[in-house]
């Protein structure tokens, strides 16, 4: 279907959201600005990453997460590393948003980072925060699993999303799978790769109240196109959706 499908979606997902924030209230937010170090991209002044507590969420957009495929020991870190296939100016292309949030919206994260990237580059990025951690945040980071704690830097200007991979370590080399969590709003969810391959099916996650996302998919990074172009199909009885966007494959 069209770009008004695709925005009705998008937009009923948004409303979805709206009760929760009216449910904000000042006494529930955790907010923590964090001094970044010099290493890697620098946080962009005033927009420092910091965490909220509290059953809340803002984002409209399908795409939730976009990952290297997480271990449990992985996304108990607070480095992140994140490929850019091209280069990066902020100067010219703006900041890179950085955005955290489980599965249930009850922990959400973001923050701006600014700096200089050359081409087919992992670059760090810090969310981490200084004492005293706020331990509603902490618990909330402690009991969600590689499947509902999801991350993703984007350009600011444009929403893209980019590829993140948690941990210390600089991943070497292309990763073998990639992981997108997605909100279906509990309908069929699949990728649409290659002519010569078949779609990815997502699967839904459960164990917990899911409000702001309820599938992953994991994508071989050996199925992807070269230009990384590929399709969100949303299937809902008879109405369709399409989502087209790009994933800035790792390679080196």
């Amino acid at each position: 279907m069209g770009n008004l499908q695709i925005s009705s979606w998008l937009n009923s997902t948004c409303e979805f959201s709206r009760v929760a924030v009216l449910m904000l209230s000042p006494m529930l937010v955790a907010e923590v600005a964090l001094a970044q170090s010099n290493e890697g991209l620098s946080a962009v002044v005033g927009k420092q990453y910091r965490e909220f507590v509290a059953p809340t969420q803002v984002s409209s957009h399908a795409i939730v997460g976009l990952t290297t495929k997480p271990s449990l020991a992985q996304k108990r870190e607070d480095i992140l590393y994140v490929f850019f296939k091209e280069a990066f100016d902020d100067a010219k292309d703006g900041p890179i948003r950085v955005e955290l949030t489980t599965a249930d919206g009850y922990l959400r994260g973001e923050g701006e980072f600014r700096g200089k990237v050359p081409r087919r580059t992992w670059e760090k990025v810090s969310i981490e925060l200084p004492p005293p951690r706020d331990e509603r945040a902490r618990s909330a980071r402690e009991r969600s699993g590689p499947e509902t704690l999801a991350v993703v830097a984007r350009f600011s200007q444009t929403g893209a999303p980019l590829v993140v991979h948690w941990g210390n370590e600089r991943p070497t080399g292309t990763p073998a799978e990639l992981r997108l969590y997605v909100n279906s709003r509990r309908a069929e969810l699949f990728v649409r790769l290659q002519a010569s391959e078949k779609p990815v099916h997502c699967q839904p996650i459960s164990g917990t109240t899911l409000v702001r996302f309820d599938k992953i998919c994991d994508i071989s990074t050996s199925q992807l196109p070269k230009d990384g172009k590929v399709t969100l199909v949303r299937r809902d009885g008879f109405d369709t959706d399409s989502f087209p966007f790009v994933i800035p494959v790792p390679v080196e």
